[in-house]
């Protein structure tokens, strides 16, 4: 899974990447942060246990963050995506 797959889109190659990254503008540092190292640009994926030791937090607690921040991107990239559809951009 990657970032783009992260806002519950197919992004290919024409994709409006700047939307990706304002919709991930929308997260805490702490969320970004989780985000980041779940789905890093290059490297190894973490793990929760290991993210929520860096964090001071649980694994779980870890999951619960996650969770949250995927909602939260997947819902302002689809807002805006029926924007663009609505309004012809």
């Amino acid at each position: 899974m990657n970032i783009t797959s992260l806002a519950g889109a197919e992004i290919g190659q024409n994709a409006d990447l700047d939307l990706v990254k304002e919709c991930l503008g929308a997260l805490t540092d702490r969320e970004l942060q989780v985000v980041e190292k779940r789905h890093p640009a290059v490297g190894k994926r973490t793990t929760l246990f290991w993210i929520g030791v860096g964090l001071g937090v649980t694994g779980e607690r870890v999951r619960q963050i996650y969770v949250k921040s995927a909602r939260k991107v997947r819902r302002r990239y689809g807002a805006e995506m029926r924007y663009r559809r609505e309004n012809g951009r």
